[in-house]
């Protein structure tokens, strides 16, 4: 059961990094301030902003103590929210974009639903907004339905319930988190992509209880300059793969039985998009890598084969011209492997 303490912790932590965010923050930070459910506090991080953006958090937090704001040097979006993590004291911690919005029911709806389960992971709907404009549930909520099951695994919950675990697998905004299994469990790498569903999974490994709600809480806004519509370069790929190596090098000390349908088709995916990826980086020639590509590949293979987990021929078809001439002797062991 949640109990509520009005003099010290709140319900709800949202956490909100930021970086040159100015035209975007009163749409952001009202959607808070709006919430019919009040328990809460934003813990807003200033990512070393050119703009106004540390001006416009720091009068909002002047007029409401429940907005908290840091500021630190620019040093990547996954410093700003693990600046945040180490700054949370709600009972339950949220992400959100600093150009997107939560619903005005949201907070209230978690807290009705929660409030006698105290469940360890909560999924909610997210609605894209392009342009202004609702376009409908995002495809990774589309749940009609309230679930919730307890003494459970991530990976039995997805097998039991299919369509509602897919939030827990991808982004860090649609879920509320309990706090109190967060650990040392941080944002790995710098740039961010990737990286808030690798912390996702993770966290879900540390959950015995999981609930979704058929609500539709958070407006995910898509513009060219957030994060999801950024240039990817060459160093960013390098971020996402060692970000990835990180993540199989911590569920390898988990028993293969309770790694999750969707991991093991993580593994596959990465293991192709690992050669894509590579061909970008050497086409940039970024001095040095080449090694640490070569790691990472050999890294893979194995991780693929201590969870039985073969490449498709199609997908090696794709990639053979240059998989052959960069990793001669690890396609050998492919083609072994699914022949």
């Amino acid at each position: 059961m949640i109990e509520k303490d009005n003099n010290k912790q709140p319900i709800f932590s949202i956490i909100m990094p930021c970086y040159n965010s100015e035209k975007y923050l009163d749409y952001a930070i009202k959607s808070v301030i709006l919430q019919t459910f009040t328990d809460w506090e934003l813990i807003a991080i200033n990512d070393g902003s050119t703009d106004r953006t540390e001006e416009m958090l720091r009068a909002y937090s002047g007029k409401d103590g429940r907005i908290k704001v840091f500021s630190k040097q620019n040093g990547g979006y996954c410093s700003a929210v693990n600046a945040g993590l180490n700054s949370i004291s709600g009972k339950y911690f949220l992400f959100m974009g600093s150009d997107d919005a939560l619903s005005e029911n949201l907070l209230g709806g978690i807290f009705a639903e929660a409030e006698k389960r105290y469940p360890d992971l909560i999924g909610f709907r997210s609605v894209k907004v392009i342009d202004g404009v609702p376009e409908g549930l995002d495809g990774f909520t589309k749940f009609d339905s309230f679930v919730y099951e307890i003494d459970t695994s991530i990976k039995d919950f997805e097998s039991a319930h299919g369509g509602h675990a897919r939030i827990f697998f991808v982004r860090d905004t649609s879920k509320c988190y309990k706090t109190e299994l967060l650990g040392d469990l941080r944002y790995f790498g710098k740039y961010g992509f990737d990286a808030d569903g690798i912390f996702s999974m993770l966290f879900a490994h540390k959950c015995r209880s999981f609930m979704s709600l058929p609500i539709d809480g958070y407006l995910w806004t898509l513009r060219s300059d957030s994060l999801s519509g950024r240039t990817v370069t060459a160093e960013v790929y390098e971020d996402r793969l060692d970000n990835w190596k990180r993540f199989y090098s911590v569920i390898k000390t988990l028993a293969a039985s309770e790694i999750s349908k969707t991991e093991k088709n993580y593994v596959d995916y990465y293991w192709v998009a690992t050669r894509r990826y590579a061909k970008i980086v050497f086409e940039n020639k970024l001095t040095g890598k080449k090694r640490f590509l070569r790691k990472h590949t050999r890294f893979m293979f194995f991780t693929m084969r201590r969870y039985g987990i073969t490449v498709g021929k199609t997908a090696l078809e794709k990639i053979k011209n240059y998989i052959y001439l960069i990793f001669p002797i690890i396609n050998k062991k492919i083609y072994k492997n699914v022949e």
